[in-house]
């Protein structure tokens, strides 16, 4: 036995093989047997009271044979009663702790990559690094984000596979960008506002935000982006859908100071720049709206309605232009963002109408010319 001062939970060899020869019951009962046969065997063989006369006491005699009954008896392993193990709790298991290591191994992983991206982002953004290069690092960030949200959705969608076709449509939306935006995420990813106004603001500023993620890339495809000499183009763009899309590409230089050229741009978009009266000059049955969330954030509405009589009948036609803009300011830079809304949940009677979809990136900068491209 170890001293009590040691640690309690040591391990008590010597109570433990008891413990283990007593639980056997097969194991017990031969044991007994052996010691009844020692016990016998002992009875059996001389000692040294054989010497004496059984007649002093006949009493002594069975009083020895009682001893050495008892005796065996004493040295026999009595039966313990089965110790009751305490369950191991749950997260202090084998399988707890391999599962904890991994989800740790998978955070490293996730943090080195983040590190990774921001070394390369820093890397992009040194001083000596050449517009092109910065523009090549940005898309392929880009890039690698939108993989990295593509194989997220996927793993989502693999380890649901056994849901409901319900829950299997929830599962392959987009991650969530933001608390708030949880209960309407896939509604302003497709360019539909809620009801409510907290949501509504939380929706105009989120696609504002998008749009801007995707000014450089728009400027490339389009060919003006870091272009030295002035274009001015409009093409269509058939889709795969079968519809399509008219392209106005603008790039001009302007002779003027390009903090002024920015401001001028966005006063035209937020009409602070329209003339008194200028909304008097609608059509009749329409109707505009200018809607500030704050100086550099705008939602505007225009409804027109027409009354036509075809083959005798009377129709009512309703076309929809809500768009909304947000201007950016950072540094020597000015950019301007534009789209579509094409669902409103404070304007349900737009889905009997036709609604214009249009999608702007217009941007300044400072640089040896001033250039504008919208």
């Amino acid at each position: 036995m170890e001293p009590r001062g040691m640690d309690e939970t040591s391990w008590d060899v010597v109570e433990d093989l008891q413990f283990l020869l007593a639980s056997d019951d097969q194991l017990h009962d031969e044991l007994s047997y052996v010691c009844d046969l020692l016990c016998d065997s002992s009875d059996a063989s001389p000692s040294p009271w054989d010497g004496h006369d059984e007649s002093l006491s006949p009493l002594g005699a069975n009083t020895r044979g009682g001893a050495a009954t008892t005796t065996a008896t004493e040295h026999a392993p009595k039966p313990k009663p089965k110790r009751i193990r305490a369950k191991v709790p749950t997260d202090q298991t084998s399988r707890a702790r391999q599962q904890r290591e991994m989800k740790e191994l998978r955070l490293q992983v996730d943090r080195l990559k983040r590190q990774l991206v921001e070394v390369s982002y820093a890397q992009s953004q040194r001083d000596d690094a050449s517009t092109w290069e910065r523009a090549a690092h940005d898309e392929n960030r880009h890039k690698n984000r939108s993989i990295q949200e593509n194989d997220q959705l996927r793993a989502a969608v693999h380890e649901h596979t056994s849901l409901i076709s319900e829950m299997t449509r929830v599962l392959r939306k987009k991650p969530r960008l933001t608390p708030q935006m949880d209960r309407t995420s896939e509604a302003w990813q497709s360019c539909r506002l809620a009801a409510h106004k907290a949501l509504r603001v939380a929706a105009i500023h989120a696609i504002a935000d998008k749009q801007l993620a995707m000014l450089q890339t728009k400027f490339i495809r389009a060919g003006v982006f870091d272009r030295p000499d002035d274009l001015i183009r409009a093409r269509p763009l058939p889709q795969v859908n079968g519809s399509v899309i008219v392209e106005y590409v603008y790039h001009v230089t302007l002779a003027a100071p390009c903090h002024l050229v920015g401001d001028a741009v966005w006063n035209v978009f937020n009409g602070s720049a329209a003339a008194p009266g200028d909304c008097a000059g609608l059509v009749d049955g329409a109707v505009e709206t200018y809607e500030f969330l704050d100086r550099t954030t705008l939602y505007r509405t225009f409804t027109k309605v027409r009354d036509e009589a075809a083959s005798g009948r009377h129709a009512v036609n309703t076309a929809h232009s809500n768009a909304l803009f947000k201007c950016y300011k950072q540094n020597d830079q000015v950019a301007i963002v534009w789209k579509s809304v094409l669902e409103d949940a404070l304007m349900p009677h737009m889905t009997n109408g036709a609604v214009h979809d249009e999608s702007g990136w217009c941007a300044r900068w400072l640089m040896p010319t001033i250039t504008l491209s919208l």
